[in-house]
């Protein structure tokens, strides 16, 4: 697909990869903005003949000066791969596929103003043929100008391929979707990012696993802290009158909190499972790569953390006999078991609001 993909990971590309890379790049640029020209000309409003044949007539002018670009850059990339055997082991495919697809543009480029349809015609099927010369271009660049990017993200921070290049992409929805997969395919020559095809995002993350386990023991931590909260809460009766936990009960406090995160992690695991089940493309999921997910996804991981806290805030709060059944088929579904007595729990403040100003007023 690229360059990258051939050669050793290096931080500093030699000057000729620089240089192929910048001749792909200016191919692709031309080819794309004259497909976006003869774009604007198809899908300009059938009711202006006159309108349509004048931008024909400019075409004919233009056709020149993008060839102009392309021509001079694949020649300069044939004398790059002439002069570095490297270079041309891995790009002569790209040059050929170029070379031909810009040939095959020029046998069909025949215009006749006079002719709006005829003329209309050519410049579809030249516009489509476009789309192959950006492709190829793309599919030898993305890779490397990926790596470039991936530095200036934060860990755990995504690079949204269609919001960054879908400007670039070709216009056929199969040709797009095939290099966010060529991405994909290639992960190890992603440097310092995990790619999720079926969402088109790449996640940045930590360059050694040592660091990446640091987003284990963050979770970890957190989870062992509201035990710890929660085990510690039954013991405030001692400073605070009239507290409904009695000091006896901080066992079961414990341990209705321990099945809280097992049925969450339950839920998490068959979530899991029912993913790679219908994974039918290379998808970042979490049973691929359980420490890696976690890393990536450590923030949400560490907020889905404490909702299920204040969940078990609220469950212990407003149910009296919670067991630890129930405090495991409350985590398997702790978002909605949250979000209903959290409701309840606003709603019982609402009634007792009016109550307090009352009493403070008289």
């Amino acid at each position: 697909m690229s360059a990258a993909s051939q050669q050793s990971l290096e931080q500093e590309r030699p000057d000729n990869d620089r240089a192929v890379f910048g001749f792909f790049n200016a191919i692709q640029a031309a080819a794309h903005q004259w497909q976006t020209e003869l774009t604007g000309i198809l899908d300009a409003p059938p009711n202006t003949p006159d309108g349509k044949q004048s931008m024909i007539t400019e075409q004919r002018k233009r056709k020149p000066q993008i060839d102009a670009v392309v021509s001079d850059s694949l020649g300069s990339l044939k004398q790059i791969f002439r002069l570095d055997v490297k270079e041309h082991e891995w790009g002569a495919g790209a040059l050929v596929e170029l070379d031909l697809g810009w040939k095959d543009i020029e046998n069909h480029w025949t215009l006749d103003a006079d002719n709006t349809e005829t003329a209309l015609d050519t410049i579809r099927k030249i516009r489509d043929k476009l789309d192959e010369i950006v492709y190829t271009c793309i599919s030898n660049t993305l890779t490397p100008d990926i790596n470039d990017r991936l530095p200036n993200l934060e860990i755990g921070q995504a690079l949204d391929l269609e919001f960054v290049y879908g400007d670039d992409f070709p216009r056929d929805p199969k040709l797009r979707q095939r290099l966010v997969l060529e991405v994909a395919q290639e992960q190890a020559v992603i440097q310092g990012g995990i790619v999720d095809a079926g969402s088109g995002l790449i996640y940045r993350i930590a360059p050694t696993a040592r660091e990446r386990r640091k987003s284990l023991w963050h979770v970890a931590g957190l989870i062992v802290l509201g035990g710890v909260l929660a085990a510690g809460s039954a013991f405030l009766g001692n400073w605070v009158p009239s507290w409904p936990i009695q000091a006896t009960q901080w066992s079961a406090l414990l341990m209705n909190y321990a099945f809280l995160f097992v049925g969450a992690g339950g839920h998490t695991v068959i979530d899991a499972l029912k993913q790679k089940r219908a994974q039918t493309k290379p998808t970042f999921v979490a049973m691929d790569n359980w420490m890696l997910w976690l890393h990536v996804h450590e923030m949400p991981v560490l907020y889905s953390v404490l909702w299920a806290d204040l969940g078990f805030i609220l469950l212990t709060a407003m149910v009296h006999d919670l067991d630890w059944r129930g405090a495991f088929a409350a985590g398997y579904s702790i978002d909605s078991v949250t979000d209903l007595f959290l409701g309840r729990f606003e709603s019982l403040v609402g009634k007792a609001t009016p109550q307090i100003k009352g009493a403070a007023s008289s």
